[in-house]
């Protein structure tokens, strides 16, 4: 894998952090960050592991900053997911949706949203993108 490419990284540690690897998914958000955004991951991660760095240091606004890229609702999304607050990841999904994020064309086969698949607004989402 080429270390650069951060779209990779960043997903891997998603799936990581699902699968309750919070270590390896450590590992993935520092290998693409710089070292200032580096020592802010390590400080959180030590005080309270990966639910302390995403709910004080990665959701603001309604948006994830992924570093070196553009911020994504698509990843609010995910993070609010992996976090279980439904109702945020459903807002952020909605206006993932509304932004055409390319992240959507995986929306019904990703396990990252098997917590949502039963919620009304998620399948209404996967309707009007013809997924149901």
């Amino acid at each position: 894998m080429v270390p650069s490419f951060v779209p990779v990284h960043h997903d891997l540690g998603f799936y990581y952090a699902h699968m309750g690897m919070s270590d390896q998914w450590l590992h993935e958000a520092l290998a693409v960050s710089d070292p200032e955004h580096a020592q802010i991951l390590r400080n959180l991660y030590a005080q309270g592991g990966y639910r302390k760095v995403i709910s004080e240091s990665a959701l603001s606004g309604g948006t994830f900053h992924i570093p070196k890229t553009r911020e994504s609702a698509f990843v609010s999304a995910m993070a609010y997911s992996a976090l279980g607050d439904h109702r945020q990841a459903l807002a952020a999904l909605e206006k993932s949706y509304q932004a055409r994020e390319p992240g959507l064309i995986y929306l019904k086969v990703d396990p990252i949203w098997d917590s949502l698949r039963g919620q009304a607004a998620f399948q209404t989402i996967e309707h009007r993108m013809g997924l149901q």
